[in-house]
């Protein structure tokens, strides 16, 4: 009993001399008691552990040595920065954030434009179809969409892997509006291109296309300069005709030499020259 009693003394008081050279080995590292250090960190680890803790300091010491030690000013440049690291890194994942949502907003966008272009284009088709038979008094015109496949503006993209242009389209499968073509057939006629029309037919068609487009998109005010003036007096008859129905939507202002549009005005304006070099305004309210 005697014996271990003295084999546990001498134990005891190996651990206190330990305890105490830790003390020192703390203060002349950390520059602090190491019963504030017990204070700040309470966890309890064994001698084996302690044996291992050990080693572990020895190592990080010795890679302290080879960084040649801390200084002040760099601990307190590495708070400034990393600080600075987790704004940045905030205003990155905020940003990051943002970009989708955009992302997100331009799919609706584009969703909502092409029901809105779709339910338009329909619209002035409609419309041209109208005024066209109403100028011509008779006959067939149309817009047609023309596509393209995806591939002829994207095969440099595309071809990178190899693929054939066969191949590269089933993989995209997408085509893409590239515009739109017009075609007229003027009663007793059996052509339907534009080029074929003669120049007054032409003239008819775009006025109908244009009008078309004012009918379903009304702007406060049209300016049209001599429109008509490769018309003919029954033609430009059913052109004041339309121009009465679109004038219920918008303002026209007409320059013209027409007769038959002058007698479709409300209101006319000229300007005269009596003595030359001498510009006199002339006014006239039909009302």
């Amino acid at each position: 009993l005697t014996g271990g009693r003295n084999e546990k003394q001498i134990a005891l008081a190996r651990l206190e001399t330990k305890q105490e050279d830790m003390g020192n080995e703390a203060y002349q590292e950390l520059h602090a008691a190491i019963e504030s250090i017990g204070q700040r960190h309470s966890e309890t680890v064994s001698l084996v552990e302690l044996e291992a803790l050990q080693v572990k300091i020895q190592k990080l010491k010795y890679q302290l040595t080879l960084i040649g030690g801390i200084d002040e000013e760099v601990v307190k440049e590495y708070r400034t920065t990393r600080a600075r690291h987790d704004d940045l890194a905030s205003q990155l994942d905020d940003l990051g954030r943002a970009l989708h949502d955009l992302e997100k907003l331009a799919v609706e966008l584009d969703e909502i434009m092409r029901v809105r272009r779709a339910k338009g284009f329909k619209e002035i088709q409609r419309e041209f179809r109208r005024y066209f038979t109403v100028l011509f008094e008779g006959g067939k015109a149309d817009l047609i969409e023309v596509y393209e496949d995806e591939i002829r503006n994207s095969k440099f993209e595309i071809g990178n892997d190899g693929d054939s242009d066969e191949e590269a389209q089933s993989k995209t499968g997408k085509k893409l509006l590239t515009g739109i073509e017009v075609t007229a057939c003027p009663p007793g006629k059996k052509i339907s291109q534009v080029q074929a029309l003669s120049g007054g037919e032409r003239t008819l068609t775009a006025i109908a296309l244009v009008c078309a487009i004012l009918y379903i998109n009304p702007p406060p005010f049209v300016v049209l300069d001599e429109v008509e003036a490769a018309l003919d007096e029954s033609n430009t008859a059913r052109f004041t005709r339309i121009i009465k129905e679109l004038v219920k939507q918008s303002q026209f202002i007409i320059i013209t030499h027409n007769r038959a549009t002058m007698h479709a005005a409300d209101a006319l304006y000229g300007v005269t020259m009596e003595e030359p070099g001498v510009s006199k305004v002339v006014s006239v309210d039909f009302a």
